[in-house]
């Protein structure tokens, strides 16, 4: 049975956000305990009291030094690409939606226009420019979930090793909650992130994440 003292330890070593709120003494410790029992109850499998994990933090803390700031890792991003002037719509999942759905693709790819379609069991969402407003209503007959109008993209590139790092979505998602924004739709592949916000929030969004991300601008002030 695992140690209530080597569990703490081994959750607060593996989190690059807690290694950095104890270096900098930005944590209270009472508040993080009940945060993370949960976690440690899991692992444990069995009921701990949060004074028990208080005073495992406690000790931790202590080990910790501005030496090891050094473990801290930070994500950088290559690039952030903007589309403005975009329609999001999401119609119910069936054969006759889908149908059209694929008709709509297939004429807005042959004019070179901006098209996406991403599919979810009961639901198919699209995303286009705003330019196709009049074609999409002719081909779509359905009544449409949702459509959105003055909708906006952020594509957020990144590195391949990315790909297997817990934690990198989240810190992008992070930064946009903290910034009040309100997400419309998230899309993502291989290497790219994709965020649709409303237009008036993408500069604000923009600005966010390049600053926090990015090689150039990074002051080392904020772990991910």
């Amino acid at each position: 049975m695992k140690k209530v003292s080597d569990t703490v330890r081994g959750i607060v070593e593996e989190s690059t956000f807690l290694r950095f709120g104890f270096q900098y003494h930005l944590l209270n410790l009472t508040q993080l305990a009940k945060f993370i029992q949960p976690l440690v109850e899991a692992r444990v499998k069995k009921e701990v009291s949060s004074s028990a994990i208080v005073m495992s933090l406690s000790r931790l803390g202590k080990e910790f030094s501005s030496k090891e700031l050094g473990a801290v890792r930070f994500f950088h991003i290559h690039n952030i690409i903007i589309h403005t002037q975009l329609h999001v719509v999401t119609l119910l999942k069936n054969p006759e939606n889908h149908r059209e759905v694929h008709l709509l693709y297939q004429k807005v790819q042959k004019k070179g226009g901006l098209i996406s379609v991403t599919e979810g069991l009961t639901e198919i969402t699209l995303t286009f420019e705003a330019k196709y407003e009049k074609l999409a209503k002719e081909v779509l007959s359905a009544k449409p979930k949702r459509w959105e109008e003055e909708v906006g993209s952020l594509t957020v590139k990144f590195d391949d090793r990315y790909g297997e790092e817990p934690g990198f979505l989240y810190a992008v998602l992070r930064q946009i909650a903290l910034q009040s924004i309100n997400i419309v739709e998230v899309s993502s592949t291989a290497t790219e992130f994709i965020l649709y916000l409303q237009e008036r929030d993408i500069q604000l969004a923009f600005d966010t994440l390049y600053r926090t991300f990015s090689a150039r601008e990074h002051h080392g002030l904020l772990p991910v």
